[in-house]
């Protein structure tokens, strides 16, 4: 899968796709299994526990699989800066974001696209606000930059090459 430090990003936007289909799938389908109101309107509250645990769960199952199939075979060092180049990225991209919002503008299909990579850590962000619902939003969004590097627990530790100074 080529260059190693580009594994946890590469792999982070595959499981993005899967959470992101996962997301529309499951959020439909709540939807649809549901009944609306006196006034004919869906309660989104009514969908948000079954929807967040079903992220969570396809969270979880993913890191597990992205950890055993594939980080395992890596160095705690090379995990640890192949994360840190998906936390350079979730940092540039709640910049931009931020930015675009400031200018009036938000345009959701390039920012859907652009923030693949890191709806991996957005799953346990969602788990983490289902827990502690009064946990800050920003307090939040610092607990997601760290989630890339929760793949460094499957690493293996690096070999030490010992020089024998014999004669």
């Amino acid at each position: 899968m080529g260059h190693p430090y580009l594994r946890i990003p590469l792999l982070c936007t595959v499981c993005g796709i899967v959470l992101t289909i996962t997301d529309f799938v499951s959020a439909f389908q709540l939807t649809r299994a549901l009944l609306p109101d006196a006034n004919g309107v869906y309660s989104s509250e009514v969908i948000n526990l079954p929807h967040t645990l079903i992220l969570v769960g396809m969270g979880l199952v993913l890191f597990l699989l992205v950890g055993l199939l594939f980080a395992r075979r890596m160095t705690r060092r090379e995990l640890a800066l192949s994360a840190s180049l998906v936390v350079v990225y979730h940092v540039v991209f709640l910049v931009l974001e931020k930015v675009v919002q400031l200018m009036g503008a938000y345009p959701i299909t390039l920012f859907l696209l652009l923030g693949l990579p890191i709806q991996f850590s957005s799953a346990f962000l969602q788990g983490v606000f289902q827990i502690f619902p009064a946990f800050p939003l920003w307090g939040g969004i610092i607990v997601s930059l760290f989630v890339p590097y929760l793949f460094v627990l499957f690493g293996k530790k690096a070999e030490r090459h010992h020089e024998s100074h014999m004669p």
